[in-house]
């Protein structure tokens, strides 16, 4: 019976190592779950500024008066905008790319003046 106290005391000995593995592990857990999140936000505010930046840019290319972003004239859809005889100008989210008027007589469909 002499064995059975240092039993108990080596196995008390190994869940307190088992509960300080587990809070380290949970407490690191946390950490990079912040950071993600962290991460995540900047993302988005990058691609956020990516979007404006690119549509100005499609706007100086695309100059011709009958331009539009769809969002901006209640197209959302390819059906929309083939309904209101519109020719989309770039890829993407149809409600965020720009179109112009497929009959234009300045650009004739192509979004840059001729």
């Amino acid at each position: 019976m002499a064995g059975c106290p240092s039993r108990a005391g080596s196995l008390a000995q190994e869940i307190r190592i088992q509960k300080v593995a587990m809070e380290s592990r949970h407490k690191r857990l946390k950490e990079i779950r912040q950071e993600i999140d962290t991460l995540d936000s900047r993302r988005y505010q990058l691609i956020e500024e990516r979007e404006v930046l690119e549509r100005a840019e499609a706007k100086e290319k695309y100059n011709c008066p009958c331009v539009r972003l769809n969002g901006d004239i209640g197209i959302h859809d390819m059906v929309e905008q083939e309904g209101a005889n519109r020719r989309g100008l770039g890829f993407g989210f149809v409600s965020q790319t720009l179109s112009c008027e497929k009959d234009c007589p300045r650009c004739k469909g192509k979004g840059i003046p001729q």
